[in-house]
């Protein structure tokens, strides 16, 4: 049978919990902001996905607040792009507009 966790005890737990959490990722009200902002650039690149590959064919491309703020054939030169204009990578998503091939192979029978 498990013990009941006195309430000050209890106090004492979040609050180290909390303390953690700030220390190694942030202040979480922060960090909802920030997952919340990056799942919008994500959500971007997808729903514009079939007129990026028509504009940017073949490319890598930073997408920001709804905004493309950077591409490149080459991921490093994007990234070279983004840190040359004193851009924070944090929360910026990278996609891009290969074109994707499925490619199925038959096991051969023996």
């Amino acid at each position: 049978m498990q013990k009941a966790v006195a309430p000050r005890k209890k106090m004492e737990i979040e609050e180290n919990i909390e303390m953690i959490i700030k220390e190694n990722v942030g202040d979480p009200q922060e960090l909802m902001e920030r997952l919340r902002a990056f799942g919008e650039n994500v959500e971007y690149f997808f729903t514009h996905s079939e007129s990026l590959r028509e504009k940017y064919p073949d490319q890598f491309i930073a997408v920001n607040r709804g905004k493309i703020i950077a591409h490149h054939k080459d991921i490093l030169r994007l990234m070279d792009q983004l840190d040359d204009k004193g851009i924070n990578r944090d929360g910026i998503y990278v996609g891009n507009t290969y074109q994707r091939k499925l490619i199925i192979m038959k096991k051969e029978s023996c």
